[in-house]
């Protein structure tokens, strides 16, 4: 047994956007359970921007809102995506259909958080091989093409 492999990183690091942001993930899960991929978020708390595995289920996360972006397969290399603006989010997994995350506007971000969040346990189980921040909020056909 090791403890997680988690990493963060502050927000100064990097040309991080407040108002518009889009993250890319090529992860590949390594069974069915709860964790999270990754969050741009501020230093406490689960909020902000999440990608991250619900049991069976990939889910995006801004703030209030959630939603399910498709099946997480086991040991399947997988893309998602979760584009921001706060008046039309998005997100998307495998170059589907982009699935709107409500018009909810996310708390500002302190750092990027890889792998869990520090504010819980639920460690993400599996491998991440990619993960691409874009500090503007991409389209959704751009989204798919990304994700495909």
């Amino acid at each position: 047994t090791r403890n997680a492999d988690v990493a963060s990183v502050s927000t100064q690091a990097f040309p991080y956007s407040a108002s518009n942001s889009t993250i890319v993930a090529s992860v590949s899960a390594l069974g069915v359970k709860t964790g999270g991929v990754l969050r741009l978020g501020p230093s406490a708390g689960v909020t902000g921007l999440l990608l991250y595995q619900n049991n069976s289920s990939w889910r995006a996360y801004v703030d209030a809102s959630v939603v399910s972006i498709g099946t997480a397969t086991p040991s399947t290399v997988q893309k998602m995506a979760l584009a921001y603006n706060g008046a039309t989010n998005g997100a998307v997994l495998d170059g589907g259909t982009v699935s709107s995350v409500g018009t909810t506007v996310a708390a500002v971000a302190e750092k990027l958080e890889i792998g869990g969040l520090s504010s819980s346990s639920d460690y993400f189980c599996g491998h991440i091989r990619q993960i691409t921040y874009l500090p503007r909020r991409i389209s959704n056909t751009e989204l798919q093409t990304r994700t495909s």
